[in-house]
């Protein structure tokens, strides 16, 4: 992303200033004909949940506050997510929200871009430098493959991925793993490129 980030140039970055972020975009949303955000899954320390979504008459909204399990999710299965896009049925495109993820594991990357590919793709490569060896020496190319997961599969419709400078570490990897999709555009800032180290 953009140096000094483009978000704490025009707002103070804390709690309360996100907190206003939301509030404009629940009020954009309702002013688009959404209905209102329910919350579904694991619990935050900050009493965030895993997911926000909502649905208008042809569009679908979620919101993905991290790319980790909070107490109480069901989680590597995404049962929630299973239930949000069968809440949703036949809508015409799907905003998916990601900007502000806090992050989390690859597990639950794979897992929620997983519902939105319609066969095996490559997720990324992966080259990773020896312990204890010279700056250009590197391990073997690693190939980590993208899957169809859940029981349902969102691939025949427009995707909007939105994304901003404050979306961070795992949040980079599902925007990176989403971007190539045929049925995905990413809006909005970049991400803020921290990405973590891939483990499985």
């Amino acid at each position: 992303p953009r140096k000094p980030s483009v978000y704490s140039n025009q707002f103070q970055f804390n709690r309360d200033s996100v907190q206003t972020y939301w509030q404009a975009t629940n009020a954009t949303l309702a002013k688009q004909g959404f209905e209102s955000l329910r919350a579904i899954g694991g619990t935050y320390a900050d009493s965030t949940r895993e997911f926000y979504y909502a649905k208008s008459k042809e569009y679908g909204y979620i919101r993905i506050s991290a790319c980790t399990f909070g107490t109480g999710s069901s989680g590597v299965k995404l049962r929630e997510l299973d239930s949000i896009l069968a809440y949703f049925g036949p809508i015409r495109g799907l905003l998916i929200d990601i900007r502000f993820n806090q992050g989390g594991g690859d597990r639950f990357v794979f897992g929620v871009a997983g519902r939105f590919v319609d066969k095996g793709r490559v997720g990324y490569y992966r080259y990773r430098r020896r312990k204890r060896s010279g700056y250009t020496d590197f391990v073997k190319l690693t190939t980590f493959r993208l899957r169809p997961k859940g029981k349902y599969q969102f691939t025949k419709r427009p995707i909007a991925l939105l994304t901003n400078d404050r979306t961070v570490s795992a949040g980079d990897n599902l925007a990176l793993i989403m971007h190539p999709l045929p049925n995905v555009r990413l809006v909005g800032e970049n991400t803020e490129g921290s990405f973590d180290m891939f483990r499985f």
